[in-house]
């Protein structure tokens, strides 16, 4: 098959299996047929199918640069810093915005006092700052589209969760903010470091050291050089 077409499938496999999944048209009677789990798990696999489509097309498909180049080398290196711990965030507390967890009052604590999406903000910044560095048509497709679904994701995410939720959810929106710091910045919550707490920051690092080291190895290009 065309290298590109390989990106394309990818790209459809793995974008369209979101979006069509999500649906409400569709989701609600998928559920219903598979159960919640079912529903999940092959949601999953979709997506997993999908994404390593993607990135196989990514690999072989040719690049013609049109923007970007060694100049903005330093912006994903610095945006993936904040993704580090936005990301372990996600992972390491209580998170509404994340499957089968509720959302009260009392899950606006820890990164959730910075954003109620640190998962999606996390992709958004690693897919962000690739983009800009990489101006060719794969990553037009791979970091552009996980970008926008990234984005997107948090508006969807929140519908569904006040529709699923209407008084919890308000609760916990009404103290946190999908941009980061907005609700610091508007007086709806405040920042307090020792609920993120030295183990996350700690975690973070090492994470974000282990990415800029394996990836010469594992991506085939130092991002530091």
């Amino acid at each position: 098959m065309n290298p590109i077409l390989h990106l394309a499938a990818g790209a459809l496999v793995f974008f369209g299996g979101h979006v069509l999944l999500s649906a409400a048209a569709v989701r609600p009677g998928m559920v219903a047929r598979l159960g919640e789990r079912g529903f999940l798990a092959l949601y999953s696999t979709i997506a997993l199918i999908g994404l390593v489509w993607l990135g196989y097309g990514y690999a072989v498909a040719p690049r013609e640069p049109w923007w970007g180049g060694p100049g903005l080398a330093a912006v994903p290196i610095v945006l993936m810093a904040p993704a580090a711990l936005l990301y372990v965030g996600a992972f390491s507390q209580r998170n509404p915005t994340s499957v089968g967890q509720s959302a009260d009052a009392d899950a606006a604590r820890g990164i959730m006092r910075i954003t109620r999406h640190p998962f999606l903000w996390a992709m958004a910044l690693w897919a962000g700052g690739h983009l800009l560095v990489n101006g060719d048509l794969p990553s037009l497709v791979l970091f552009g589209g996980i970008l926008a679904l990234s984005l997107v994701g948090m508006r969807e995410i929140d519908r569904k969760s006040r529709r699923r939720d209407p008084v919890g959810f308000a609760a916990f929106e009404a103290q946190t903010s999908v941009v980061p710091f907005a609700a610091i910045a508007q007086g709806r919550n405040r920042l307090v470091w020792s609920e993120i707490g030295w183990w996350r920051l700690a975690i973070a690092a090492l994470l974000y050291a282990a990415l800029i080291g394996l990836h010469p190895y594992v991506i085939g290009a130092s991002p530091v050089v």
